[in-house]
């Protein structure tokens, strides 16, 4: 990313799949002063799209744990498009989802006090409605055609589909 410029989207655990949105419609809008890009497990857009029967079988192996139930009617609760505190409060309790295990260890590293962006701020990264396939069109332009492609030639960009874990 451009230091310079004071840019750099650089993301951790559950933030990843925002952080590399906003890498994508960096590279998209500064093509020119990108000189590499890799995205590693991408969530939409130009990685592979949220399957919604996946995350629930994924979610349904995780029935047996003692938070299962709370953390799924939360979960439900935000696809619902649920804001304000109320949508905080179903992140919170949807956390589990988020790690492999939900363990003392993981609880505490997710309860961590850490800055977090508004609640305005996912709403408007997961719920925004830029123009129907704009940002990656704009993208495929820089890494020459398509998700997976190797431009590594053209601008040393690489857009590499996610995979699940």
């Amino acid at each position: 990313m451009r230091r310079r410029a004071g840019y750099c989207a650089e993301t951790r655990s559950k933030e990843g799949a925002a952080g590399a949105l906003t890498a994508q419609h960096y590279a998209a809008s500064f093509a020119d002063g990108v000189r590499r890009l890799v995205l590693v497990a991408p969530a939409g857009r130009m990685g592979r799209e949220v399957d919604s029967t996946e995350v629930a079988a994924f979610r349904a192996r995780r029935a047996d744990e003692p938070w299962y139930r709370p953390a799924a009617e939360a979960a439900e609760l935000l696809a619902t498009g649920v804001s304000g505190v109320a949508a905080e409060e179903a992140q919170r309790r949807s956390a589990p989802f988020l790690y492999g295990r939900w363990t003392d260890e993981t609880r505490a590293h997710h309860e961590a006090d850490r800055v977090r962006p508004p609640a305005w701020l996912y709403e408007a990264i997961y719920r925004g409605k830029p123009a129907e396939h704009a940002t990656e069109e704009r993208l495929r332009s820089c890494v020459g055609g398509s998700p997976g492609a190797d431009a590594g030639r053209r601008r040393g960009l690489r857009a590499v589909p996610g995979r699940p874990r």
